[in-house]
């Protein structure tokens, strides 16, 4: 199935495995109030520090179809000058 436009999808672990560690979890918050860094940054620095936690096992899965001209940000801080 075709994903629409504008799209962001993170899972904690590849498609159709399973976890119970709960690291995705623990780096996820421990990253996801990052100001002003756009969300595909913020995740990939999840996925790789979930994925070096796990001694390169169980990469958590991302799709993304955002475009890169144009950040989403989960924590934009408007500067007032």
């Amino acid at each position: 199935m075709p994903m629409g436009r504008n799209v962001f999808i993170q899972y904690s672990c590849p498609v159709n495995k399973i976890t119970d560690d709960n690291l995705f979890t623990r780096f996820l918050l421990q990253n996801i109030d990052k100001k002003n860094v756009p969300i595909a940054e913020v995740f990939r620095d999840i996925v790789d520090e979930t994925f070096n936690e796990r001694n390169h096992r169980l990469k958590p899965y991302s799709a993304s179809n955002l475009p890169p001209d144009e950040p989403v940000f989960l924590n934009q801080q408007i500067s007032s000058t």
